[in-house]
């Protein structure tokens, strides 16, 4: 697991947001691009889950297309649209975490 593929901004954003719960990002076109994020008061980035834990939201979407959403050169509507970036889910946790992206770009 790398955890430098990640886009920076990702971490910092998902651990200020307040939001609770296990997150599962895929960073699509990255071999082994599948990391667990688990949010209580910090982000932690664990290399795997228990086969009884299922993630509240999945995020899926190219390490470009991720880091062009966070510095808000691509608005949520068009990185969903044009199906760049996904999401899948609890609908209220993803709804928190469309803000946490765009928190800082809006």
């Amino acid at each position: 697991m790398n955890v430098s593929e990640l886009p920076p901004e990702l971490l910092s954003r998902l651990e200020a947001s307040g939001l609770q719960g296990l997150y599962k990002v895929e960073l699509r076109g990255v071999p082994d691009g599948i990391y667990y994020v688990r949010l209580n008061d910090s982000a932690e980035v664990v290399g795997a889950i228990a086969d009884n834990e299922h993630p509240d939201a999945i995020l899926r979407g190219d390490p470009e297309s991720l880091t062009a959403l966070l510095s808000g050169r691509m608005s949520f509507s068009d990185a969903l649209v044009s199906e760049r970036v996904s999401v899948a889910g609890d609908i209220t946790k993803i709804d928190a975490l469309k803000d946490a992206l765009l928190t800082a770009s809006s």
